[in-house]
């Protein structure tokens, strides 16, 4: 593999982990949205212990979805 080749796959690579990267981090910020939004909801509607329950759920599975996407990051070597 020549220098070239191997500098383009490097390049091709970082590109590659970017992307993933933007999308794992809009998906953690949804994440925290759920999340802000399960201690915020109980204030708003006196309690509803359930509704914020079912949004702390949703928050683990979303931030799981960002940690997930992250796993698809290659090698930059």
């Amino acid at each position: 593999m020549t220098e070239a080749e191997k500098r383009r796959r490097r390049l091709e690579a970082k590109r590659h982990n970017e992307q993933w990267k933007v999308t794992a981090t809009f998906l953690n910020n949804i994440a925290a949205a759920f999340l802000i939004g399960a201690f915020v909801t109980p204030v708003v509607t006196s309690g509803s212990t359930t509704t914020s329950a079912i949004w702390l759920i949703v928050s683990a599975w979303v931030h799981l979805a960002a940690r997930f996407v992250l796993m698809r990051l290659e090698s930059e070597d």
